[in-house]
């Protein structure tokens, strides 16, 4: 039973992220569990990516830069989105981000077959759409991190503010606690979603060739593993508004599909690199989600 559960996990972390973990010889089942594992993978990559901004959150006075000084607020939450998004990059080891890169050349070559695209996905020299799509994901990714940060950051203060204005100082560091932490529950549900969407991908599709990296879960994930994957989303249910979780929810499905088919017409199957290019592009939709109900109030 210990191997049972274990296996699947460190598999999860081995094939999502660069985490130091040893794995114990695996059969070809392991891999397909493993996916059950792998919106946790996510918690624990936006716990680590945000580490920096929760540290300098606890060592400045942050509710201050909102009450009296925003503009240094502004600086801190930039720094934060900045080294999150940063972070999530480096642990993950540029994977998905590779993969989103391979997706984009392929799908942009206009007159290729199918066997063409898959090969264009091999080569390792990114073509000018991905070097362009690249830098569109990375910006869209620090804008609407920042504005779900910002907002985040701006509601907790001012809550805070209206609480405990007459005796502020004894407070204060209630204050920097909430102000590092309360962040992490929308920031974790950009990796988790987009983690469970990989994993409902991978469970719809099949795979376009004979072996390679996708091969071991591609098609090949239980339904116990689906349904293990979905409980880790459950705290989402207390710790977000249901307008902004819904609407996420809704926007990560979308950019799953439009994977699945896009990938079916033109490459026959879903690859490895297209669960990357969708974890990416889903986190990128699960942000747009948390932060649009804020501006356009639904309900």
């Amino acid at each position: 039973m210990y191997k049972l559960i274990l296996n699947p996990f460190l598999l999860a972390l081995s094939l999502l992220t660069r985490l130091p973990v040893r794995v114990s010889e695996a059969d070809s089942s392991d891999w397909g569990r493993s996916a059950a594992y792998f919106p946790f993978c996510g918690y624990i990559l936006a716990f680590l990516a945000a580490m920096p901004f929760m540290l300098i959150c606890c060592f400045s006075d942050v509710f201050s830069f909102f009450t009296s000084n925003p503009f240094a607020a502004l600086a801190v939450i930039l720094i934060g989105d900045f080294l999150f998004v940063a972070g999530l990059a480096w642990m993950t080891g540029i994977l998905h981000i590779d993969g989103f890169c391979d997706s984009c050349d392929a799908f942009s070559s206009m007159s290729a077959t199918k066997e063409d695209r898959l090969k264009i996905m091999k080569d390792p020299h990114p073509g000018a759409a991905a070097v362009a799509y690249l830098i569109l994901l990375i910006i869209g990714k620090l804008i609407l991190l920042f504005l779900v940060i910002f907002s985040v950051e701006k509601h907790v203060s001012f809550l805070l503010y209206n609480k405990y204005q007459d005796n502020y100082v004894e407070h204060l560091m209630l204050f920097k606690v909430c102000l590092a932490i309360v962040p992490l529950a929308f920031l974790s549900a950009t990796t988790v979603i987009a983690r469970f969407a990989m994993v409902l991908l991978a469970a719809i599709s099949k795979y376009p060739r004979e072996s390679g990296t996708g091969a071991v879960i591609v098609g090949k994930v239980p339904v116990l593993s689906i349904f293990i994957a979905a409980l880790w989303l459950l705290p989402f249910v207390l710790l977000i508004p249901w307008r902004n979780l819904i609407l996420a929810l809704i926007l990560a499905g979308m950019v799953m599909l439009y994977w699945k088919f896009r990938a079916d017409r033109l490459l026959g199957g879903v690859t490895g690199d297209i669960l990357g290019a969708c974890c990416e592009t889903a986190e990128l939709a699960v942000a747009l989600g948390i932060i649009l109900p804020e501006f356009i109030k639904i309900g």
